[in-house]
């Protein structure tokens, strides 16, 4: 199978690159993403429409488009969306349009919906996708799985970064400073770390703390488990696909002043049972949020009917779906 891919994140390039045309909208996840997206120009935007017309795409992914977001984006970019805008506002137009040049393709949008496509959303209550066939949840991903950061002695109790853009985050900045200054080993980078830092950073440490941000759903949360740490996150807000239990993968906490005093000194006890607790996280991140586990789901996703049947040629199994596959035509 042929994948057009126009996202930020290269889902579908990471697992099948040679079977995925990747346009890469938007700046790289990391600083040193592993595949490299096709070259924007005439020539490229040619043969996407060609091969469009052609039918030579079995499967396009498309990224949603947010107006409201404009942080740290090119002119271009910007310039780009406010062009697509009106087209959300004639979604009848936008179908006739789409019909014409995708056929029969299957088509995904990342985040958003629209007349012919299936939805994947990051945020997305179970129930709300129980009401709607086509709005599917998804979660986030290891950015770089390749990099699976070594073994280290765990030197730091806590580890904590990101920007303190709500409340719950700047109690938990408050929090890590009382205990640092209790004898606690904390680390709290003054700036952004070059990601294989990063990633060591967090395997040195026992725990890592991870509240809200712009949303429940963070790329910390499993790239902690990734490396053998246990994430203290704050508690999920609405149910969830794939969940991090409680206790079995990660630790919850209702985020407040002085909330993380009493719970990281108590958790820090048990070592052992972090150890358990790292491991069994480890498991579930590498079996279900990998970029090619989460484009496998997508796949097998993409093709359910509107009674929300999985077709028996697309059927998940326990190692993913059967076909079509990302590894051949």
């Amino acid at each position: 199978m042929r994948v057009l891919e126009i996202s930020r994140v290269g889902v579908f390039k990471a697992p099948a690159p040679e079977r995925t045309m990747w346009l890469r909208w938007g700046g790289p996840l990391t600083a040193s993403e592993s595949q490299t997206p096709e070259a924007l120009g005439a020539r490229t935007a040619a043969r996407v429409l060609l091969r469009l017309l052609l039918r030579r795409f079995y499967l396009v992914v498309v990224a949603a488009l947010h107006p409201g977001h404009t942080d740290r984006q090119s002119r271009a970019k910007l310039l780009l969306k406010a062009a697509l805008l009106p087209g959300s506002r004639r979604p009848r137009l936008v179908g006739a349009l789409g019909r014409l040049v995708l056929g029969r393709t299957r088509c995904v949008i990342l985040d958003i919906s629209d007349t012919r496509a299936a939805y994947f959303k990051r945020e997305l209550e179970l129930p709300q996708a129980g009401r709607d066939p086509w709005l599917r949840p998804t979660g986030l991903f290891i950015p770089e799985a390749a990099r699976r950061p070594a073994a280290f002695i765990k030197d730091t109790d806590v580890f904590f970064a990101g920007w303190l853009c709500n409340a719950a985050r700047r109690w938990a900045m408050q929090d890590l400073c009382v205990l640092q200054a209790a004898g606690y080993r904390i680390h709290l980078p003054d700036d952004p770390l070059p990601y294989p830092a990063y990633l060591e950073a967090i395997a040195r440490a026992w725990l890592v703390v991870s509240p809200d941000g712009f949303g429940w759903d963070c790329y910390r949360h499993y790239e902690a488990d990734f490396a053998s740490f246990v994430a203290l996150t704050s508690r999920p807000a609405y149910p969830r696909a794939l969940p991090l239990r409680h206790g079995v993968h990660c630790f919850h906490y209702e985020p407040g002043p002085g909330a993380l005093l009493g719970a990281i000194p108590a958790l820090l006890v048990d070592k052992p049972r972090l150890e358990r607790m790292a491991a069994a996280a480890q498991a579930r991140v590498l079996a279900h949020h990998t970029r090619a586990r989460v484009a496998e789901r997508i796949l097998a996703e993409s093709f359910r009917d509107r009674s929300g049947t999985i077709p028996k040629r697309t059927r998940v199994s326990a190692r993913g779906p059967r076909a079509p596959a990302l590894s051949r035509d």
